[in-house]
Formats: C-alpha cells, structure tokens, sequence
C-alpha cells in the first residue's frame, strides 16, 4: 500500500472537517466503531478495553461470561474525543480467574449501536498451564498481515508485541513527526483485517522500538518523542507508573513474570561516528534499577524480559552490544543474587535467532519480522555455531508453560509464515 504524503494529509482534515456536522442516527456500528475493542493489561479480577469511534462518542463496555451477554455488566461512560484521536481505554473490574469474557463497546441510543464482540480469558491464581505468542515489526506496505491468523490459530492466552508495531518513517519521503502523522500510521496498521481479527481474539501487551518514532532513535530525539509518545499511549493500552515512561510488568498466574522494557527513549545519544562510550546506558538509571528490584521479588519460576533489541548479539550496531558495560551490570547483578529461570524475548533484527544459554549464560529468542523486510545477514556465521537461524519467512514464537508433576517447564517453538513448526525447546527453570 503507498499513500502519499498529500492523501495523509487530506484525510486528517476531511475528519476534522466532518466532527462539526456528525450524528449517529441511521448509522450501523462500522461507521460508529472504526477499530477495536483490544483487550490488555488482564489480571485475575480486572481487564483494560481499547476501542476507536469516527466521532465524539458517549460510550461503554459491556461485558460478560457468555456472548449472549446475559447477566452484562457496564463500565462508565467515556467521552471519545479528539484530543485523543477518538481513543479510550475502559477499565473492566470485579472480574472472576480463570474466567472467559466477552465484551463490545456501546453507545446507548435508541436503538443501541454495538461494536464487534471480542474476548479474552483472565488468568488463574495457581499454577495453572497457558500459553502465548510474540513477534514484531510490522509496516504497512507488507500488508495483509497474514500472519496474525497462524497466531490466532494457536489460541493463545495472550500475545506480546514486541515494538515496531508501525513503521512511521517508511516510507522516508512521506514521513513527518507530527501528531497526526503518528496517528494516521497507527489507523493505516490497524486497518488490515487480520490484525484487526487477531486483537478482538487475544489481549495484546505491546511496547514500541524505534520506528513507533523514527529509526535508531534515542533520548537525544526530545520533542518527537513525546509526540510519538502520545500516539502510542492513545493507540495502545499501557500500564506504566507514570505517563512519561512506556515500561511495566504483568505476571500470568504462579508461573510467569514479564518484564517489558523500554530500551529508545532514555538510551544515551551518540558521542561520535564510532557510537556510544563505555558508560553509555540503554535503560536509563531509573528503569534499571526497577528492573533489577522486578527481577529480584518475582517468585515466579519463570521470568521473561521482553527487550525490543537483541540482548545477546556482537559487533551490532542499535543493540545491546554498543552498551556492554550496562549489559555485564545486569548479567553480573543476575549471577550475584542466583536469580534463576530467565528468558529474555527480543525481535528488530527482521530474522528469527535461538541463542543458547552459553551465549551470556542466559537464554533469548530472538524473533519477527511478521510484515517487513526479511534479513538473512549473519546466517552463516550464526549457523556455524550451532545456533538455530531463520531468516527466509515471517515467523513467530508460541511459548507453552506448564507444570508437570511439581516441575514448572517452558517449550518454546517457532513457527514460519505457513504455520510449519521449524524449532522447538523444552526446559525446566533450572536448567
């Protein structure tokens, strides 16, 4: 799909134009809902509701044990209005574990307009089996994303979407950093029918890399920054600690903790062409110690660290490796306090990469691109150490937790843009 910057622009005035003269009378719920509902942020007893109308809105969730939706409740009433693009996120409560819902937005006239119906199912308070699916990178020229469909396949309790959710700067020419610039790029991923589907199905934890504001960005981008900010809190639920920062945590049952890092916004800026110096920070001094505090009081026999860049990669320019010194902090803070069980999750590299748990004495996946430019770079080099490589599809990760006669266990499998299963590993915490 190519849209010239003259047709972004249009768009984002005809809908100024038409909020004036709007009315829902006669009008069906495509026309009133333009995107969602998205579920997000699920606990055992509360859930967040992501929904976008054409036009200022009066709306709620409703939502139920049964698609009938007998026996509903409500949340509040909330005003969708321009100053967030026609957004809002609804927080559902007094919620049941272990308990499918189902939900759709409404807005009460005679008759009520509804929006499509989605559904999630909370998670449990014991050790309790699930399973998820994570991927990244996803530009709108490489629609449809068919891939969302071999995820949704798999029914996974959730998916984690690990940044470059859009891809703002491409094409180059086109790209502006202005708020509805941000916004449109958000619309224009939204819009395919696929993704749309796979959101309405399964609750969706995402965090941004740098093509949310532009590519390699760090914390030197100021103003941008915040703007694009804005647009991905509007666009996707975010359960942070303060609004300024994009990072947090969820757990899903006994099993597993997850830790979502922001590794753009307060990474250190470049001294020269040679890169970062030595003392240079990925995370800022704030968001690693929550992540050391985060790793140190999970219980959970499994900790996952969700990082949009590679962790465990050498000589690579934009990743973990230009910050070795933050890295062996964090391994070194990992081996002194014996904290076991951790996987970290990365994608960016546009190819799918296993690293074993020699490489860092800790174990990542690398993983994506699910609709963007394949990169096949490094195969050899990657593959001669032994190293499970995949760069000639899309491609995701299904993650299976388990606990099987008292043994927590995690399999981890990749699956390629045909759904054929080409890695598959299965370990216990301790391992």
């Amino acid at each position: 799909m190519k849209i010239s910057r003259g047709k972004i622009f249009m768009h984002f005035l005809l809908s100024a134009l038409i909020i004036g003269c709007h009315t829902t009378a006669g009008m069906d719920s495509k026309s009133v809902f333009s995107f969602g509902p998205v579920s997000s942020q699920i606990t055992t007893t509360s859930a967040k509701v992501w929904l976008r109308t054409e036009f200022k809105e009066n709306l709620q969730i409703e939502y139920s044990k049964n698609r009938d939706f007998n026996h509903s409740q409500f949340t509040e009433l909330i005003i969708s209005s321009s100053k967030s693009d026609f957004t809002s996120i609804h927080h559902l409560k007094h919620l049941l574990p272990d308990t499918e819902y189902f939900y759709r937005g409404v807005i009460k006239k005679r008759p009520p307009i509804y929006s499509l119906i989605g559904r999630f199912r909370t998670p449990s308070k014991e050790d309790t089996p699930f399973k998820f699916t994570v991927s990244g990178d996803t530009c709108a020229k490489y629609q449809p994303f068919d891939l969302f469909n071999k995820m949704k396949n798999k029914n996974p309790n959730f998916f984690i979407y690990l940044g470059d959710t859009i891809c703002a700067d491409s094409p180059l020419k086109e790209f502006h950093p202005a708020l509805w610039h941000y916004r449109y790029k958000y619309k224009e991923n939204r819009d395919d029918e696929s993704l749309q589907k796979f959101l309405r199905n399964v609750p969706v934890y995402a965090i941004w890399d740098d093509h949310e504001v532009e590519n390699n960005f760090n914390s030197s981008w100021g103003p941008k920054i915040k703007i694009a900010r804005q647009a991905f809190r509007e666009y996707w639920p975010v359960k942070s600690e303060e609004k300024t920062i994009l990072y947090y945590s969820f757990s899903w049952s006994k099993l597993a903790d997850f830790i979502i890092l922001d590794t753009r916004q307060f990474r250190s800026k470049k001294t020269d062409r040679n890169g970062y110096t030595p003392d240079a920070t990925m995370l800022g001094t704030k968001q690693k110690n929550w992540l050391k505090k985060k790793l140190s009081k999970s219980k959970a026999p499994f900790k996952f660290i969700i990082s949009s860049v590679a962790f465990n990669t050498h000589r690579k320019k934009d990743k973990w490796s230009d910050f070795i010194t933050e890295r062996n902090e964090i391994l070194n803070y990992i081996k002194k306090n014996k904290i076991n069980g951790i996987i970290i999750l990365s994608a960016d590299l546009h190819k799918a990469i296993a690293f074993p748990k020699k490489e860092n004495k800790i174990r990542e996946f690398t993983v994506g691109p699910i609709a963007a430019k394949k990169n096949c770079s490094k195969k050899k080099y990657y593959e001669s150490k032994g190293y499970f490589f995949m760069c000639d599809s899309y491609n995701y990760l299904l993650i299976d937790i388990s606990k099987e006669a008292g043994n927590p266990s995690v399999e981890v499998k990749y699956y390629d843009e045909k759904n054929n299963l080409r890695f598959r590993e299965k370990y216990t915490a301790d391992e």
